[in-house]
C-alpha cells in the first residue's frame, strides 16, 4: 500500500488505468540508464523521478558550458565549468529526494559500455553523436534490454524505441542499426547545423513518455516505429523501421529497411 505522501504526490498517475497503484510500486523499482546528459536528458531525467522512477544512472563525462544553456534547463550559468552529471544529479535529488541517482562521469565507449548498462531494465540513448547511438544499440540488443532512443538537430525532432525480443529474424522488427547502417556522423550536427530549443524538448518528452510506457508495461508500445516532427511544416508522421536482412546487430532476414535510405531524417542529437 501506498504512504499517504505517496498517494497525494502520484495522485494525477493514480488515476490512469496504465499506472494505478500498482504502477507506482512498478516504477519505484525500475532501474534506467541514461547515457548522455545534454539536452534530452535535461528533459528525460526529470520527467522519470518526477514520475517515480526508483533509479537513474546517468554516464556522461562532458562539463556544462555556456552554450549549453539555451536548451539544456537543468544547468544555470552558476554551472558553467562543473561535470553535468553531477549537477544533475543533484537537481534530481531536490526535485525527488527519494529517488537514487547515480552520477558517473565517465564517456560511454567499448571499454565501460558494458558496466555503464549493467543491471539496467531500460536504457535511454540520449547521447549527441552516431557512434555512440550504434555502440548502444548493440550492447542494448545484445542484453536483452528495451532501448529508447531520441534525437533532435535543427528545426526536427525523433524518437524510437527498441524491444531486443522483437527484433531481427524472430520478430520482424528492426533496431537503430537497420534504420542508420553507418558507424559515423555523415549528416550535419547541432554544432555545424544548429537547434531550436524547443526541439530538443519535444523529443525528450516523447522519449520520456516511451520510457514510462515500456516500464508500465504498456502493451501498445510502438516498438520499432520511427516518430518524426517537421516544425516547421507542424507535421510528424510515424513509420515502421524495417530489418535490415544485412545487419550485423539484430541478424538477418528477408525484408528491405527503405526508412535508412530517406536523408531528411536527422540522426544527430544534442
Amino acid at each position: 500500500m501506498l504512504s499517504d505522501h505517496d498517494f497525494l504526490r502520484y495522485s494525477r498517475q493514480i488515476m490512469l488505468p496504465l499506472c494505478g497503484e500498482l504502477g507506482i510500486k512498478t516504477l519505484a523499482k525500475a532501474r534506467v540508464v541514461v547515457i548522455g546528459a545534454g539536452g534530452l536528458a535535461t528533459v528525460v531525467a526529470p520527467y522519470l523521478v518526477g514520475a517515480g522512477v526508483g533509479y537513474l544512472r546517468l554516464c556522461d563525462d562532458d562539463i556544462v558550458s555556456v552554450s549549453n544553456l539555451p536548451r539544456q534547463w537543468l544547468y544555470s550559468p552558476a554551472h558553467i565549468g562543473q561535470q553535468k552529471v553531477r549537477v544533475m544529479a543533484a537537481q534530481l535529488k531536490a526535485l525527488q529526494p527519494a529517488a537514487q541517482v547515480e552520477a558517473i562521469p565517465e564517456y560511454a565507449d567499448n571499454s565501460n559500455l558494458c558496466r555503464l548498462m549493467s543491471g539496467a531494465d531500460l536504457v535511454l540513448d540520449c547521447s549527441d553523436n552516431m557512434t555512440t547511438r550504434q555502440l548502444v544499440n548493440a550492447y542494448a540488443m545484445d542484453a536483452g534490454v528495451a532501448l529508447v532512443s531520441a534525437a533532435a538537430i535543427g528545426l526536427h525532432a525523433q524518437a524510437a524505441a527498441f524491444q531486443p525480443s522483437l527484433c531481427g529474424p524472430h520478430g520482424n522488427h528492426g533496431c537503430y542499426r537497420c534504420l542508420y547502417p553507418i558507424d559515423s556522423q555523415r549528416a550535419g550536427n547541432c554544432q555545424s547545423e544548429g537547434v531550436l530549443g524547443p526541439m530538443v524538448g519535444m523529443a525528450g518528452c516523447y522519449q520520456a513518455a516511451l520510457a514510462l510506457r515500456i516500464l508500465l508495461g504498456d502493451p501498445n508500445v510502438p516498438w520499432s516505429q520511427l516518430w518524426r516532427l517537421d516544425s516547421t511544416l507542424g507535421e510528424h508522421q510515424l513509420l515502421r523501421i524495417q530489418p535490415d536482412p544485412s545487419c550485423s546487430v539484430c541478424g538477418h532476414v528477408s525484408h528491405s529497411n527503405a526508412s535508412s535510405d530517406d536523408s531528411s531524417i536527422p540522426n544527430s542529437g544534442v
